[in-house]
């Protein structure tokens, strides 16, 4: 596994996430562990990872990701939730206050 690219952003998840300073002397197994299993949304190493389409596999194996299973997939949530028919349109934050009945 290539994790010497974003090796910085691993070790930072480390330290914030598990309090480990330096994650290359963990037991390979466990550091697979604790890589694959960092909160998605919160890890710099995972958001990376993310952007650039790629998948870290439970063997620690960097994979692309299958951006059609991932259109497909959300697409379907788009219908199960009746979005796929409605047009999207931008508003302002006055006018989103006004149709929540937020206070301005």
């Amino acid at each position: 596994m290539d994790v010497l690219i974003h090796w910085g952003a691993i070790e930072a998840d480390f330290q914030r996430f598990y309090n480990i300073s330096h994650p290359q002397k963990e037991e390979y197994k466990r550091f697979l562990r604790l890589l694959v299993n960092m909160p998605m949304e919160e890890s710099t190493f995972m958001k990376i990872m993310s952007n650039e389409q790629l998948d870290v596999d439970e063997e620690g194996k960097i994979i692309p990701k299958n951006i059609k299973d991932t259109q497909r997939l959300k697409h379907m949530l788009r219908n199960k939730h009746g979005r796929d028919t409605k047009p999207r349109q931008r508003v302002t934050l006055d006018e989103f206050m006004k149709d929540t009945r937020g206070i301005k």
